[in-house]
């Protein structure tokens, strides 16, 4: 239910964002896809609000925070800085006419991160624990889960992985 979503309240602001796109599209209501539409429409709002293109795709600029989001929770990167974020950038986008600096300044600015002295961390745990949960859903449908099941996942994350019903097998 929605009082079952607003829990913590500051998803409040994301429901009621979110809520009446869930509705029009008649997609069922769960945090799974209040989430996915949320930042979705993040993005798009922030293309219009700084009046120009992002420079990665939505596909791109969510497979390195899914990466992002998997090393901060498993200690490998807690936070992050500039350089790290430039080669976590290099590895994953596959782009000879990528401009690198400017592609890294774009991606810590408008992908959910929050800037402390040097290093950016995600804004919200839920963000970092529905961008996991997207990851080990994308493993266990492709069949080919290699970082599922290697490390213990907190309620959070299951939560959302449950919302994405995956097969049991």
């Amino acid at each position: 239910t929605v009082s079952d979503l607003s829990q913590p309240p500051d998803l409040l602001d994301m429901i009621v964002k979110t809520l009446p796109k869930l509705i029009a599209d008649k997609v069922d209501i769960n945090r799974a896809n209040l989430y996915r539409t949320y930042l979705d429409a993040d993005l798009k709002r922030q293309k219009v609000h700084n009046r120009s293109e992002l420079l990665l795709s939505t596909a791109e600029r969510f497979s390195v925070l899914q990466r992002l989001a998997f090393m901060a929770y498993t200690g490998a990167a807690p936070t992050i800085n500039f350089t790290d974020a430039q080669n976590l950038i290099e590895q994953h986008i596959n782009s000879p006419k990528i401009d690198l600096h400017a592609c890294t300044r774009d991606f810590l600015t408008n992908s959910f991160l929050i800037r402390k002295g040097d290093d950016y961390h995600f804004s919200h745990k839920s963000i970092m624990e529905y961008l996991i949960a997207v990851h080990f859903d994308e493993e266990i449908k492709q069949g080919s889960p290699v970082t599922f099941g290697h490390v213990e996942l907190e309620y959070g994350i299951l939560s959302f992985l449950r919302e994405f019903e995956p097969g049991r097998e």
